[in-house]
């Protein structure tokens, strides 16, 4: 059986009041580096896409289904619950 895994005290308990604060922060918004690192890149992959629905959107479709293949290969379908997954599934 492999080690237990030691988890900080904030993780391994629900959060308590003491806690919060040092728990989960919130991502910082990305830099305008990053945004334009995306912007050239999803034009140099995947321009059609990128023009249809923007570099971030793009971005994270290609993530949520894996490859530029998938993302191609699944029907017109799929790609659309894949946007209404987070209204549907509340």
């Amino acid at each position: 059986m492999p080690p237990a895994l030691l988890l900080p005290p904030c993780l391994a308990h629900p959060p308590c009041s003491h806690c919060t604060p040092a728990c989960p922060l919130p991502s910082p918004p990305p830099s305008p580096q990053l945004y334009d690192y995306l912007k050239s890149r999803m034009m140099a992959v995947a321009p059609n896409l990128t023009v249809l629905v923007g570099e971030l959107v793009g971005a994270r479709l290609i993530a949520h289904v894996g490859s530029l293949v998938n993302l191609a290969k699944a029907p017109a379908s799929t790609i659309q619950i894949l946007g209404a997954e987070k209204a549907l599934f509340r």
